[in-house]
């Protein structure tokens, strides 16, 4: 076995692709919300919480009635934030494979075989998924601490923001693959 890992060209390979590493950054993005929640919920003893029935209604007033409304209107905002993130990871990855499919189709010499460089500039999947991944840390960070309505409009604005531009990749790349 250690011959096999020793030989490996996998392992020689040091270049990877940004956007499809992306989305695991996005994998641990979409879970921290949740460890901040338990953290807010369970303080420095994480072994309390009892993970049996997690979306139950007794454990949710008990937990309610224990942090009181402030802590866990928190604890509540953290766990929102984490089911947000989940449900826009599906939107998220179809953006990088599509705007990756794209970027490889305008290279095609039939189709006037752009470089690397410009099938990558008139699509920007690689800028898409460091600017989406920058632009949820920011909606994480405002949606847990958030408190007013003011901050709240930020965060919906960061939302669209992102949304806004996959859907523009998808445009993008729904028009290069009809070529």
């Amino acid at each position: 076995m250690a011959s096999y890992l020793k030989n490996a060209s996998f392992l020689q390979n040091t270049t990877y692709n940004l956007p499809v590493l992306s989305i695991i950054g996005y994998s641990v993005l979409c879970i921290v919300p949740h460890f901040v929640a338990v953290s807010i919920a369970y303080g420095d003893d994480p072994s309390k919480l009892d993970n049996t029935n997690p979306h139950g209604a007794e454990g949710e007033l008990a937990l309610k009635k224990k942090l009181g409304p402030k802590k866990f209107a928190a604890y509540e905002r953290a766990e929102s934030c984490q089911r947000n993130h989940f449900e826009n990871f599906p939107l998220f990855v179809a953006a990088i494979f599509a705007g990756l499919l794209a970027e490889e189709r305008l290279k095609t010499p039939l189709l006037g075989g752009l470089s690397a460089s410009a099938a990558a500039a008139q699509i920007g999947v690689t800028a898409f998924s460091v600017g989406w991944l920058a632009l949820r840390v920011l909606y994480t960070a405002n949606y847990i601490t958030t408190t007013s309505k003011a901050f709240a409009a930020v965060r919906s604005l960061l939302y669209f923001a992102g949304n806004g531009w996959a859907f523009t990749i998808l445009v993008k790349s729904a028009y290069a693959l009809a070529a």
